[in-house]
């Protein structure tokens, strides 16, 4: 059998007006059993718009296509194709990190039916030892080569080999060939989604179309679902989420008109910013605890330790900041000597400009405070015309709240004071004047004396 050349192509969607230069990135793969499909599909095409909105670069993708289904163990070279199709996407980001803005570091791998197949092997299947039988020189048929073998990006320009392994893994209606390729508690961290009467791909175990077993020839290898999938992660400690259903059939992912389900968007979303984007907190230790100035005062240096975030933001009850240097991690304060409260509090971010959990470090009595509770709500987002603001009862005390938006590239263009809160503490914000894209909302105390809430937005 003679090789043949294919050229695959992606679809790619970035966010709007977006500058970060450290953005995560989703590739999708769609369903079709691999004998049929398209990168277009509209499910496919919905997915990434909604995660460009939320920040993620993200790209719908082709993979080669064609599947034996008299055979179990032909049938499986079409899965091995299309996974190193996958890994040829991931790499292609890794290559091109600073052309798209991205972190090589934060690249996700998803798929529905064929394309939750192709999400899960490309990150599980890691090994060449772990190829089927069938995916070498198998009775005259060519050996389709090792994993990152099929296409190009391959090298760095210092030399060296780029990984298609994805950080994570999100699949719909997925499953995999052997439970053995889920290794251990270190593995990559994933989100299922499956319904229990999906008779195309098993919530269990089976072959894949039982619906299809009364034909004669029809024979394909015994895959492993999403319950599967659980157990065996459960067993083995590693992290994971699995959305199991009773009544979605396969299009696990869509409602009767082929729309998404929302929470396929927000439950993924929470997965990948808890498992992989939000920042460890870590821990404030004092640098020179008995250090003073002449007058008495005292001077304190602080510093962050064990935390994963890049930036901080750091409120002082008790004192001034007097000096921190540009990483943030460290910082002197000067204590006001009179001063019966002194606590430092921290909010960690990512590179990614996800927050993490606020730390509250009381000095008097050496004693920490982790919260991740909400001071307040923004909804709906993505927003249209109006973006509501809801304080939770800590705020309910206050009669004003400044209102701030900023551009991606930190241009203040809002600047609001508000004090028409009505009785369920809901501040209503008229946005139909911004275009399209991603923004800073803050919403500060009146005095300006601590912040209520800094989140992204997305205006539609």
């Amino acid at each position: 059998m003679e090789k043949k050349h294919v050229t695959l192509k992606m679809d790619i969607y970035t966010p709007s007006d977006d500058k970060l230069k450290y953005k995560p990135v989703i590739i999708f793969a769609y369903g079709g059993g691999f004998v049929n499909g398209k990168r277009t599909e509209k499910s496919m095409v919905q997915l990434c718009t909604e995660f460009a909105k939320r920040g993620f670069v993200t790209a719908t993708i082709d993979y080669r296509l064609g599947m034996n289904l008299t055979d179990s163990e032909l049938a499986k070279r079409a899965v091995y194709r299309a996974l190193q199709d996958g890994r040829s996407a991931v790499r292609f980001f890794r290559k091109n990190a600073t052309t798209y803005n991205i972190d090589p570091n934060k690249i996700f791998i998803s798929g529905h039916s064929a394309g939750g197949f192709l999400a899960i092997h490309n990150v599980y299947l890691n090994k060449d030892s772990e190829r089927p039988a069938s995916t070498r020189n198998y009775f005259g048929r060519l050996d389709l080569g090792r994993l990152d073998d099929i296409g190009e990006n391959k090298y760095y320009k210092n030399g060296e080999k780029i990984s298609g392994r994805a950080n994570g893994v999100m699949a719909m209606a997925g499953a995999i060939g052997e439970l053995s390729y889920i290794e251990n508690a270190s593995d990559i961290h994933g989100i299922y989604f499956h319904s229990t009467d999906d008779s195309t791909v098993p919530f269990e175990s089976g072959e894949p179309f039982s619906f299809l077993n009364w034909i004669p020839g029809i024979n394909l290898p015994t895959v492993k679902g999403g319950g599967q999938i659980q157990k065996r992660s459960k067993n083995i400690g590693l992290k994971h989420v699995l959305n199991k259903y009773s009544g979605r059939g396969h299009s696990v992912h869509t409602n009767f008109f082929g729309n998404l389900h929302d929470d396929i968007i927000s439950e993924t979303a929470k997965f990948f910013y808890i498992n992989f984007l939000k920042p460890s907190t870590g821990k404030i230790l004092s640098i020179n605890d008995n250090l003073k100035t002449k007058s008495s005062t005292d001077i304190q240096q602080y510093e962050i330790q064990q935390s994963n975030a890049t930036f901080y933001d750091w409120e002082i009850t008790g004192g001034k900041i007097i000096n921190q240097n540009d990483a943030k991690e460290k910082i002197t304060i000067q204590w006001n000597e009179n001063s019966s409260k002194r606590a430092i509090t921290v909010t960690p971010y990512s590179k990614h400009l996800a927050k993490g959990d606020e730390l509250i470090f009381n000095i008097n009595s050496n004693s920490y405070l982790i919260t991740s509770k909400n001071k307040a709500n923004l909804f709906p987002n993505p927003a249209k015309h109006i973006i509501n603001l809801k304080l939770n009862n800590e705020q309910s005390y206050q009669k004003e709240v400044l209102i701030l938006i900023f551009n991606p590239l930190g241009q203040k263009i809002l600047d609001k004071t508000i004090n028409n809160l009505n009785k369920d503490n809901i501040i209503p914000l008229d946005i139909s004047h911004l275009k399209s894209g991603i923004y800073i909302f803050k919403a500060i105390t009146s005095d300006q004396s601590r912040e209520i809430i800094s989140k992204r937005i997305f205006i539609k």
